[in-house]
């Protein structure tokens, strides 16, 4: 089942106020009566680069011909452990400057049409679903709703208050189920705590703890954490810092956090080789992280990719070693989402509207458009248990493989799987 929720959130760093790289007002698109745009969408064959034999797909490098390690989870471990594929899945669905979002599921074996499940009055919105829970995290509104999947349309547990105009950008459940991770990208805007991390009960939301990440920032001016993209290694958890200005200028490299669950203390802070991280995974597979960096936005938004900040790097856990494993440029353009297939198959959003292929144990460039969008930003994408492509792209619908787009009321622009269904 997929569930559909819309959101005008950016990749890399985005303020709360609205402001981004993303223009608030998207020019209009001339239109199907399906929604799908005339002069651009000619069907996935049209934006998807073929596999060897022709056959159409969107294709993660895992077919009848992968051997043993197909699917997830192969037998040495996850490939994406941020990944946990079900035959449901969340979505969250809504345009720019709409009044409300529209939150809805779909079966994806086989792919069936969307029910709507609940509203909400805000359109930036972020879905998580670390354990069994299910997390609607309403950025502008600082608000986290918390819900069981399992129960009729998805009955509230409880909520958390993550500080007026916080920004909070991710949850991550700890290793044993007793407390959830909350980061706060404008955490100074917080008036009675302007710590960056939250530390809540995963089921009703109360307030447990937070963790101060200041200190760890580059001493050069306005020292703010900017708080992100977090995962789970192990019972570590490494929690991306952007470390960015007031004005959200990427002006130093950005950090990793590593945090301990057990304590809730800071037990290092790696520094990365690259600027604006965006986001972070880790493959049990490779037993690395993996991560990548934005890069600096030219005041006209644009990204100068020839430049050494941007690309996607990894880390060694046990040495907490990092290094920049792919620059943005051989990938074709700047970096934002990233997903892990298998040992030799990853994808990265690239220049917000294009997926670009990697081998994450090589570091190989494999394709630099896996996927073109015939609109003007992809928020989001995830894998099946097949290690297939699933894309929210606003422009053209929810694409799951070779069927033909899903088209909703909204634009799609988050997807988390959940829970199979009894």
């Amino acid at each position: 089942m997929i569930f559909f929720l819309g959101c005008s959130s950016s990749p890399g760093a985005r303020p709360s106020d609205g402001s981004s790289s993303i223009p608030d007002e998207m020019p209009p698109v001339p239109t199907t009566d399906t929604g799908i745009p005339t002069d651009t969408y000619q069907g996935p064959d049209a934006r998807v680069d073929q596999p060897p034999d022709g056959g159409g797909r969107l294709d993660a490098g895992v077919g009848p011909d992968a051997g043993p390690d197909a699917g997830f989870p192969p037998p040495s471990g996850r490939p994406d452990v941020n990944i946990n594929p079900t035959s449901r899945l969340a979505v969250f669905a809504g345009a720019f400057g709409s009044p409300e979002g529209i939150l809805a599921s779909v079966n994806l074996d086989p792919p069936g049409a969307p029910e709507e499940h609940a509203r909400t009055i805000s359109t930036d919105v972020v879905l998580r679903s670390p354990a069994e829970n299910f997390y609607v995290i309403d950025r502008t509104g600082a608000a986290i709703d918390i819900y069981n999947p399992d129960l009729p349309d998805f009955e509230l547990l409880g909520q958390t208050d993550a500080g007026a105009w916080s920004n909070p950008q991710d949850v991550v459940v700890a290793p044993d189920g007793t407390k959830a991770y909350v980061t706060r990208l404008e955490a100074q805007n917080d008036s009675e705590n302007d710590d960056d991390v939250f530390i809540v009960h995963p089921a009703t939301g109360a307030f447990l703890g937070s963790i101060d990440l200041t200190s760890y920032t580059a001493d050069d001016g306005d020292r703010l954490a900017r708080a992100a993209q977090m995962v789970l290694v192990g019972s570590e958890l490494f929690a991306n810092v952007q470390d960015l200005s007031g004005s959200f200028a990427a002006d130093t490299n950005g950090k990793v956090a590593v945090i301990d669950t057990a304590s809730d203390e800071v037990t290092g802070v790696i520094q990365l080789p690259c600027r604006n991280p965006a986001d972070i995974t880790y493959s049990e597979i490779l037993e690395k992280v993996f991560g990548t960096c934005t890069g600096v936005y030219e005041p006209d938004f644009t990204i100068d990719v020839t430049t050494p900040y941007g690309g996607v790097f990894t880390i060694n856990p046990a040495t907490r070693e990092a290094e920049l494993f792919i620059d943005d440029a051989d990938l074709g353009g700047a970096v934002s989402e990233i997903r892990l297939a298998s040992a030799e198959t990853g994808y990265v959003i690239t220049d917000f509207t294009k997926i670009a292929s990697f081998n994450p144990e090589t570091g190989a460039v494999i394709g630099t458009a896996v996927y073109t969008s015939p609109g003007f930003f992809l928020p989001d994408f995830t894998l099946n248990t097949e290690g297939n492509l699933i894309i929210a792209d606003p422009a053209a619908g929810l694409i799951i493989g070779e069927e033909e787009p899903i088209v909703m009321k909204q634009p799609p622009s988050s997807l988390t799987f959940l829970p199979d269904g009894e």
